[in-house]
C-alpha cells in the first residue's frame, strides 16, 4: 500500500479535529487511542446541551476508559497515524504531489505523480485509487463514472410532510 501527500508530513494547519461518537474507541481498538492521548491531546470529559431554557451538562463520559471524544492538533494526529500506517507495512511519500492519473476505460487505475525534492515523476498502479484530496476532488473530476443523485426515500418524505402539517397546526 501506498499513501503519498503533496506536503510534508506531518505538517500543521491552524486547526485540530474533534474525533467523537465512535472513533475514539475505534481508536483504542486499533491501539492508537493511547499514544494519540500522550501526545497532550485532551479528552473531553464534559459536555452541555443546551435546549434553551433546560441545558443539560454531562461530567466523565467516559466508558471502558474510552472518553466521549478528543481534541487533537492536526500534526499530532498525523504523526501517530503515520507512524501506525509505516508500522503496518504502508509506503509513504510526502512532497509527492499527484499530477495525473491513469485509467483503463472509465476507471482510475492508478497515479501519476511528482517528487517534489526531485522532480522525478512516477507512476504507481493499483487495483485502489482512494483520493482523499479534500475539498479540492481532483480525483473524483478524474473518475468518469457518474454519482447518482440520492433518491428522496418515501420515509424521508413522510417525516418531512408530518412536521410541516404538526407545524401548520401548532401555528393554528
Amino acid at each position: 500500500m501506498l499513501l503519498v501527500d503533496r506536503a510534508q508530513v506531518p505538517s500543521d494547519i491552524p486547526h485540530g479535529h474533534f474525533i467523537h461518537r465512535r472513533g475514539p474507541a475505534r481508536l483504542a481498538a486499533w491501539g492508537l487511542l493511547d499514544p494519540i492521548l500522550e501526545t497532550n491531546c485532551p479528552a473531553v470529559t464534559s459536555m452541555t446541551a443546551d435546549f434553551g431554557d433546560v441545558p443539560l451538562t454531562g461530567h466523565d463520559p467516559i466508558v471502558d476508559g474510552v472518553p466521549l471524544g478528543v481534541a487533537s492538533r492536526c500534526s499530532r494526529l498525523d504523526a501517530v497515524l503515520i507512524e501506525a500506517a509505516i508500522a503496518a507495512g504502508v509506503e509513504l511519500r510526502d512532497r509527492f504531489p499527484v499530477v495525473g492519473y491513469t485509467r483503463e476505460g472509465d476507471r482510475v487505475t492508478g497515479i501519476v505523480g511528482r517528487d517534489a525534492r526531485t522532480g522525478a515523476r512516477a507512476t504507481e498502479r493499483a487495483d485502489v485509487v482512494v483520493g482523499a484530496d479534500g475539498r479540492r476532488r481532483e480525483a473524483r473530476a478524474h473518475s468518469r463514472r457518474r454519482r447518482r443523485a440520492p433518491r428522496l426515500t418515501a420515509r424521508r418524505s413522510t417525516r418531512r410532510a408530518r412536521a410541516r402539517h404538526h407545524a401548520c397546526d401548532a401555528a393554528g
